[in-house]
């Protein structure tokens, strides 16, 4: 039994897509069908190029769409294993709207914008960052592996001062470094998802946080840009809502819930909907202000996230800088120290030696 457990050919586990590869095989999809092809024989196109380019993965990919295609089951069916559950949804939503290119191309734009919003967040920091942590290798090496050898010199009675400076502050980081590194390491998932989920309960002064206020915003603009899309596809606010709540964080969940329960008591004023803590009183106002022009729900949902989307960058922009001044001005103090805390040394060890 084991011999021919051996010898059976043991099934491999096919890998799930990643998000970039599969937006960019429903860009592929969509495509087909805005040409006039028939979902299966849009399939059956990216087959024999998938096959053409010997991929697998997405050969493997497509003839399971084709297989629930033929069973008379919708798109979305076969896309269980391949496919994040967003992208189902969307799928299932703009097959049966009969928008699914159009959903599918605007889908694509809000990502790519959310994407370059989460990319500017530390762009401009990487440069001022690996400085700092340079002048801070160079500080810890040097005070507290260099100099220590030159205190073994007899003729030198003790560190200049900005010598022993150097060796203080190089000791203090070899020995408190790893544990800070750590706490940083531990502290960004933290932030990350917890803190969001309890930032009605922090006192008010720490609610307004950087990474707090881009986190917000970024789940605002995703909620925003989503619900436009399904708007698009003429299905109702709640509706959406309901679709949101199946799908997105258990952050975002409450805030969903707490709209569909207002929505429930009968509320038809927006603003009044949303005020949930997701959106700031500046995006509140907007909201008031397209409403009472009559503005379509879908139009108005789009324009806010991209204000929302605006207002971010231009505050990760002006952190940014804050951030890169205080980087260099650290990294420069570093490196002066350790000019003069090498300078000092040397001067002094040249007059012992003259």
């Amino acid at each position: 039994m084991i011999l021919m457990m051996s010898v059976l050919p043991m099934p491999r586990i096919r890998r799930r897509l990643n998000h970039r590869r599969q937006l960019e095989f429903l860009v592929d999809f969509s495509q087909w069908l805005a040409d006039g092809q028939a979902p299966d024989a849009a399939l059956a196109g990216m087959e024999l190029l998938a096959k053409e380019r010997k991929d697998r993965h997405q050969y493997q990919v497509i003839k399971q769409l084709r297989s629930a295609l033929a069973q008379g089951k919708p798109v979305a069916v076969g896309m269980q294993n391949d496919f994040s559950k967003e992208l189902q949804v969307l799928v299932d939503i703009g097959q049966r709207a009969g928008c699914l290119p159009e959903l599918i191309a605007r889908h694509q734009v809000f990502n790519d914008r959310r994407r370059q919003l989460l990319k500017r967040v530390g762009q401009g920091l990487t440069y001022p960052l690996v400085l700092l942590l340079a002048a801070i290798i160079a500080v810890a090496f040097i005070g507290a592996v260099v100099l220590p050898k030159f205190q073994s010199i007899d003729t030198l009675s003790g560190l200049p001062l900005f010598s022993g400076m150097l060796q203080t502050l190089g000791i203090a980081i070899v020995q408190v470094g790893p544990l800070v590194i750590l706490t940083i390491v531990l502290s960004i998932p933290l932030m990350v998802i917890g803190l969001p989920r309890y930032r009605k309960r922090l006192p008010h002064h720490f609610q307004n946080i950087f990474i707090l206020t881009v986190i917000n915003a970024y789940h605002a603009i995703y909620l925003l840009q989503g619900l436009s899309l399904f708007l698009a596809c003429n299905i109702s606010l709640e509706h959406s809502l309901r679709l949101f709540e199946a799908r997105c964080s258990s952050y975002l969940r409450e805030h969903v819930k707490a709209m569909r329960k207002s929505l429930g008591r009968g509320e038809t004023r927006m603003p009044k909907v949303f005020a949930t803590g997701l959106l700031n009183p500046a995006v509140l106002y907007r909201m008031e202000v397209g409403a009472a022009t009559r503005q379509s729900k879908r139009i108005l949902f789009a324009h806010l996230a991209d204000r929302i989307m605006l207002d971010t960058e231009r505050l990760v922009i002006t952190r940014q800088r804050t951030m890169a001044y205080l980087c260099y001005s650290v990294a420069i103090l570093l490196i002066l120290l350790i000019i003069f805390g090498l300078g000092q040394l040397f001067t002094e060890l040249a007059q012992q030696w003259a």
